[in-house]
């Protein structure tokens, strides 16, 4: 919670009650299944998804990769001049192995150039070397507010003012 509650709005003042919270839950829950999984990598992906699924007997691998896997995803970009990957907020967390970070290694070997899309950029300078372009929706002159009320809208903009950047890149 401290460390990706933050990220999805949970004001720092509260991280640590809904952590005890959570870990208080957690004890219950585990205790009640006879499995105690909490410490398994991956145990806390998409909000604890893959704990309740570990609590089921699920195997857990990275998500990432496995998406990317079996979507074939370095075949779908072989061809490719530019791959256009996107997340809410791109920031530090972006470069800890989340989806759109393992979808640019993987384009990048395959000689694509590689555009971050994102709601909202923090920490610019750390994603730069990672990304042959980097923007957000201010940038394409969709307020943030605008982009979340009036999303097919925003994201249109967003295709325009893109596809501009990448012509001129």
């Amino acid at each position: 919670m401290r460390r990706f509650g933050p990220q999805k709005g949970l004001a720092a003042e509260e991280a640590a009650r809904v952590e005890a919270d959570a870990r208080r839950f957690a004890d219950l829950v585990e205790d009640a299944f006879g499995r105690h999984v909490r410490a398994l990598p991956g145990a806390g992906a998409a909000g604890g998804l893959g704990w309740a699924l570990a609590l089921l007997g699920a195997e857990l691998v990275p998500g990432a990769p496995f998406v990317l896997g079996a979507l074939d995803f370095a075949a779908r970009c072989r061809d490719a001049d530019w791959v256009v990957v996107a997340e809410g907020r791109a920031d530090l967390q972006t470069l800890q192995g989340k989806a759109p970070w393992h979808a640019a290694r993987i384009a990048r070997r395959r000689h694509a150039r590689v555009a971050l899309v994102a709601a909202e950029v923090r920490d610019r300078q750390a994603l730069a070397p990672h990304f042959d372009l980097v923007c957000d929706l201010r940038e394409a002159g969709v307020p943030l507010a605008e982009g979340l009320a009036r999303p097919a809208g925003a994201l249109a903009r967003l295709g325009r003012f893109l596809g501009g950047r990448l012509r001129r890149a």
